[in-house]
């Protein structure tokens, strides 16, 4: 598995050298079941999406820039009556498959299809255990149920599924019970302390985000504190990211942009194909020059060596993109300040209890 991380790394290095976008994000859908509170996108309804023979042509232009992961997401994928048919025309283009789903609508049909394509791996929105609060979050009542119910019919057909945790300051002290889930049933979760405004700019997502001293407080205890682990507070501060470079992200109405996170357009694909957007555009070529040194606001700042600055996140907070990410910079404080809590404490990140 160490060979193979390795070869792994180099190919992404390379790639990015080259500018080749390995990966690719591709949301067919901006339709969702679930309005959940903290969405970016400001609505759920279908602007105008690529139809099923456009989808198929973009994922051609795709193959010949030399992508390998795709991952498909939305809105929800499954939305589309066609998503099936998107995962089969991905699979006989030879992409390496990743899916983003609520899993509320997962059904036997599509988990076969998805162990067909021998998708890498299914990541699945889940923000807490105890239903009302996920609920709450999705504000669909049975949301919960369901998307365990998904989770459950697509392991028991070996699929690799991960959970994934926005922590707000609604299901914050929750989602703990997400981790001991995973370490019960040996499933990975990711957390992500980052709530981003709308992608139109709206900020009302922000209210819900966790307060500094909530997250200083959950920094404190497991296995939150276990993300210090890495982070002195003395490290050489943020990268340029891979967004741009090594990476891109397609809209619903085929909008190109260097990353979901960061929804600058650089050109839609019903009007340039993709290897030309790709190679010409000013912003993309900006972003593939930027470097460690270009982040001033980085190398000046006492949390860099914490921090994992978005430059997208900087762009949505009204920065430059070579800025500050201000809502990257609130959790590096916060583990900063936990950090110090606990070496008062004569506790380590590692020993951290509840």
């Amino acid at each position: 598995m160490a060979i193979q991380g390795d070869v792994l790394t180099h190919i992404a290095e390379r790639g990015r050298a080259a500018h080749v976008p390995l990966e690719v994000l591709f949301e067919i859908t901006h339709r969702c079941n679930l309005p959940c509170t903290h969405c970016y996108l400001p609505d759920h309804a279908d602007h105008g999406e690529l139809s099923l023979e456009e989808i198929r042509g973009v994922l051609d232009q795709l193959a010949a820039a030399g992508t390998v992961f795709l991952t498909l997401t939305g809105g929800e994928v499954t939305s589309r009556s066609d998503f099936l048919q998107i995962v089969d025309a991905a699979v006989e283009r030879g992409f390496a498959i990743k899916i983003l789903t609520n899993a509320t609508m997962i059904t036997d049909e599509v988990t076969a299809a998805l162990v067909r394509a021998n998708v890498l791996e299914v990541s699945v929105s889940v923000y807490g255990t105890d239903p009302a609060i996920h609920d709450a979050v999705t504000e669909m009542p049975g949301s919960y149920e369901r998307t365990m119910a998904g989770i459950r019919r697509m392991r028991a057909a070996g699929l690799h599924v991960i959970m994934k945790t926005p922590m707000l300051a609604l299901n914050g002290e929750m989602a703990k019970g997400v981790y001991d889930l995973g370490q019960i049933q040996n499933m990975p979760c990711s957390f992500d302390m980052t709530i981003t405004p709308k992608n139109n700019g709206d900020p009302g997502p922000m209210a819900l985000a966790l307060h500094q001293k909530q997250l200083v407080d959950m920094l404190t205890q497991a296995p939150w504190a276990e993300l210090l682990n890495g982070s002195d507070g003395n490290g050489p501060g943020p990268e340029p990211c891979n967004a741009g470079r090594g990476y891109a992200a397609i809209g619903p109405t085929g909008d190109v942009m260097p990353c979901i996170m960061m929804p600058v357009v650089v050109g839609n694909l019903r009007q340039r194909p993709f290897a030309e957007l790709w190679a010409d555009d000013p912003f993309l070529a900006r972003l593939r020059k930027i470097t460690a040194a270009d982040l001033t606001a980085c190398t000046s700042c006492g949390v860099a060596g914490s921090c994992s600055r978005c430059p997208g996140i900087a762009m949505q907070r009204g920065q430059d993109v070579a800025g500050c990410d201000l809502s990257g910079k609130q959790v590096a404080k916060a583990r900063v300040e936990a950090r110090h809590r606990l070496q008062v404490l004569g506790n380590s990140p590692s020993t951290a209890v509840d």
